[in-house]
């Protein structure tokens, strides 16, 4: 699938007719957590994500979503702070599970790492939720250099960032 990337732009209200493409993100975002946690006690909700998201005192946003038509299949959140001494952007996206493994993700990736250049940094850090259930799975794992946490290597947010050089 060629993904059509386009910004998701925040609403002024959530009950607007405009908040469409914002509260269809908020449900793709709770839906990954659903399927991570058993349920959405890990999800913001829309609320809650409009006020983070529209907080651009101490950090900067960026907000995209790839469609298949009008459909979100995909999303990508990036922020960084706006101190010129700051090296990194922080992104967290999203894929629905049977868009996965068809560039969606490929090209969200590309945008954040787009998104983190042209604000002069060099650092992308990636946030992704993960089941405690998993973590002790037979099979190869991601370590820290530091501590004891690991990670399937196979759990698709780890196989993808592995894929793509992390």
């Amino acid at each position: 699938m060629r993904a059509d990337l386009r910004p998701i732009p925040l609403p002024d209200r959530l009950s607007d007719e405009a908040a469409a493409p914002f509260l269809d993100y908020v449900a793709l975002a709770e839906r990954l957590s659903v399927a991570v946690w058993g349920d959405d006690s890990q999800a913001g909700s829309a609320a809650e994500w409009l006020a983070w998201l529209r907080d651009d005192e101490y950090r900067r946003h960026d907000l995209v979503g790839a469609y298949e038509g009008e459909r979100l299949v995909g999303y990508a959140a990036s922020w960084y702070d706006p101190d010129p001494a700051a090296r990194s952007t922080d992104a967290q996206a999203g894929v629905a599970p049977e868009h996965r493994r068809s560039g969606v993700g490929s090209a969200l990736l590309a945008h954040v790492e787009a998104f983190a250049d042209d604000a002069g940094r060099s650092v992308v850090v990636g946030y992704s939720e993960h089941s405690a259930a998993d973590a002790d799975r037979p099979g190869p794992a991601l370590r820290p250099p530091d501590g004891a946490a690991s990670l399937p290597a196979d759990e698709p947010a780890a196989a993808f960032a592995l894929a793509h050089g992390y």
